[in-house]
């Protein structure tokens, strides 16, 4: 073997070294960014769950301390992995569920008796809550 080939061999070689080693670089970073993208995610559906249901609960107090027949229009904005919403006695419940099959119940209380039934779809749904008797009625309007 010539000089000059041994030269080009260990060329060559280093330069597979430096690109495997800017792959792996490269792929760390990217399991890196996509963890931190699922973690914030996650946060994005939870603030939207929690804004959900407090625009739902003040609207319900805000009824309620009206009195009937008062009535009022909310546009809260549901992610997209509601499981469940639950309307009882007091309470509105937002059950999300993540794509590991945990969960995570966003819950806001009112100081009204509540009746009534909503979708879980997702996007923003009109709902309508009225003053009932001695209750508040939440439903998709």
């Amino acid at each position: 073997m010539k000089q000059g080939d041994f030269m080009k061999s260990q060329v060559s070689l280093e330069y597979v070294v430096i690109v495997a080693f800017g792959i792996l670089v490269a792929g760390m970073l990217w399991i890196y960014a996509n963890s931190n993208i699922e973690a914030n995610r996650w946060d994005v559906q939870v603030a939207y769950a929690k804004n959900s249901v407090n625009q739902i609960a003040n609207a319900a107090d805000s009824v309620y301390l009206q009195g009937a027949p008062a009535k009022v229009y909310v546009y809260p904005n549901f992610p997209d992995n509601v499981g469940n919403v639950d309307i009882s006695i007091n309470t509105i419940t937002i059950q999300l569920v993540w794509g590991d099959g945990s969960l995570r119940n966003i819950t806001a209380t009112t100081i009204s008796n509540l009746t009534g039934n909503l979708s879980s779809a997702y996007g923003t749904h009109r709902i309508v809550v009225q003053a009932v008797g001695s209750a508040v009625r939440i439903e998709e309007a």
